[in-house]
């Protein structure tokens, strides 16, 4: 469940910043940009984690 829960925060995540980053500069978040930013890391570490919890335990 972890893994999969990892997944769809590292896709949102990622479709929601490259969204973000593909509008003008003018119209661009910051604050949206650093929540989806760390939404993508977030995602990553649960995906890694499961990754270590599954190989050496």
């Amino acid at each position: 469940m972890a893994l999969f829960t990892g997944i769809v925060i590292i896709v949102l995540s990622a479709c929601l910043l490259y969204w973000q980053l593909k509008r003008e500069h003018e119209k661009r978040n910051v604050i949206l940009l650093f929540i989806f930013f760390m939404l993508l890391l977030f995602g990553l570490w649960i995906v890694f984690d499961w990754l270590i919890m599954q190989l050496w335990l």
